[in-house]
């Protein structure tokens, strides 16, 4: 059941446009904000904020909506007027000028909250004081932030606007859409995870560093456009030869590119890890760092090898974004199949996996890459997954 955690008449008529039933429902929440909140932030935390509150009489299966909105002139926040005397001083203020509206809203499911804001700008035309007084005396103003309504007799003190209309009426709806689709895609996920800690309930990384944080990050740069077999197959050479970051940082660079030729750019490679190593001891003491922003120091480290570490070896949040899983979760529906990127991937599939799970989660993606849903022929008729892909369900009309 689709919740509306709302008493704006509105916000009920615009809801409408998502074509699904839905109860509209009062929710009294705290409206005071901390200081220092840009406008986003502000009425992100008020629509979560009315969304938890609704929430609190909701099923486990019922989409809670929230929503707010301000307008914010110079950086000041219109919120309702608190009488006829402060909706002439906000309409005396945006007279003549451009303002922004932010509609922050959230949908809460299952205890889990998406939340965002959309903004429109809107100019005023020069308004007469005579006018002013005219369109408060209607009560219009009452009860709106910023003391008018657009889809009302205030509609004519607008000149302009930039964005969506129905934003500034109080709910975007197409942002709406998106917050409901990115629960339908958690939903999803979630059922992803389950059945395949069932298929593979031993989550392990295919490469067999031995629990060494500085040997991952070796074999993460050489796991580079080459198979983590042939990387654990060189690196069993690789470490009797050079067992200890300070072996490496030490080594004839020709000597080290030539024990990785087999890894493919053996060139590159063997100078990032030699850098790599002689960075290690002269920065960080021999330690590997566990944070992003100083894993990314290291030569041949992206965002993909950096959250590897974080995950094998800090147990922390992790997503990497290999081959197998930027194939998969497209198939799965996640994102459109022919997304490639893998940072954006990783902003779009962070919220949708728990972070508790994220690392073993993508340990099993690629061993169902391999297993099932490979790149060329993808055994769609017998995947355990086939009941929640969207790759799936089109494959079989």
């Amino acid at each position: 059941m689709l919740i509306l955690a709302s008493k704006s008449p509105r916000r009920r008529e615009l809801i409408t446009a998502l074509g699904r039933p839905f109860v509209a429902t009062s929710a009294d929440a705290d409206e005071t904000l901390p200081a220092g909140l840009s406008p986003r932030e502000a009425v992100t935390l008020l629509a979560t904020r009315k969304a938890e509150a609704g929430a609190a009489t909701a099923a486990p299966d019922d989409l809670v909506v929230g929503a707010d909105t301000l307008v914010f002139y110079r950086g000041e926040a219109l919120g309702k007027p608190s009488d006829e005397k402060d909706a002439v001083r906000m309409l005396t203020l945006l007279s003549g000028t451009e303002h922004e509206v932010w509609t922050g809203v959230a949908v809460w499911h299952g205890g889990h909250i998406f939340a965002d804001a959309a903004l429109t700008t809107v100019r005023f035309r020069k308004l007469t004081e005579r006018e002013i007084l005219r369109y408060v005396k209607t009560g219009e103003p009452m009860d709106k932030a910023g003391a008018y309504g657009i889809q009302g007799k205030g509609g004519k003190l607008v000149e302009s606007y930039k964005g969506a209309f129905d934003n500034v009426i109080g709910l975007p709806v197409s942002l709406l859409a998106h917050l409901i689709e990115q629960h339908e895609k958690r939903d999803r996920m979630l059922s992803v995870v389950r059945i395949l800690k069932e298929v593979y309930p031993d989550a392990a990384c295919a490469l067999e560093f031995g629990g060494d944080p500085w040997r991952l990050l070796v074999m993460g740069r050489l796991s580079a456009q080459c198979t983590d077999a042939r990387v654990n197959e060189v690196c069993r050479d690789l470490f009797l030869r050079y067992p200890t970051p300070e072996a490496m940082a030490n080594a004839a660079l020709d000597e080290l590119c030539e024990a990785v030729r087999p890894c493919g750019l053996h060139r590159t490679k063997g100078e990032n890890l030699r850098d790599a190593a002689r960075l290690l001891l002269d920065r960080f003491g021999g330690t590997l760092p566990d944070t992003m922003e100083e894993l990314l120091l290291f030569p041949g480290v992206g965002r993909k090898i950096a959250n590897l570490l974080l995950g094998d070896v800090f147990g922390k949040p992790a997503i990497v974004t290999d081959t197998h899983f930027i194939r998969i979760c497209g198939r799965l529906g996640a994102y459109d199949e022919s997304e490639k990127n893998p940072e954006r991937i990783e902003r779009l599939m962070t919220p949708l996996i728990p972070p508790e799970e994220s690392s073993d989660f993508c340990h099993r993606i690629v061993q169902f890459g391999r297993d099932t849903c490979t790149a060329r022929a993808p055994k769609c008729a017998g995947c355990p997954l086939r009941s929640v892909c969207a790759h799936g369900a089109q494959s079989a009309q």
